[in-house]
């Protein structure tokens, strides 16, 4: 982060990995929650665990749009993921 004073007044510059940042539409997270038919508790979790792209301004969560159609179309596996039993010789 970099500090400019420029006439009495502080501007924050903050730099941002690219793939932060959310191009396109966006929703907030109750609307997406709507969408999906999830609360918007889980609608944060699947932020956090990169299966929904979106970003957090103030208190705020947005997501992007495309990112909420793509789950849409994808098929959802319920219940816990199985593991992977390795085969020993």
């Amino acid at each position: 982060m970099r500090y400019l004073k420029a006439a009495k007044a502080w501007c924050f510059f903050f730099e941002v990995e690219p793939d932060y940042v959310v191009c396109g539409d966006v929703v907030s997270a109750a609307q997406a929650a709507r969408m999906l038919g999830v609360s918007a508790g889980r609608v944060t979790h699947m932020i956090d665990a990169g299966v929904l792209g979106g970003f957090r301004r103030g208190r705020c969560t947005f997501v992007s749009k495309a990112s909420v159609e793509a789950r849409l179309v994808a098929p959802v596996q319920a219940g816990r993921p199985k593991k992977n039993k390795v085969l020993q010789a």
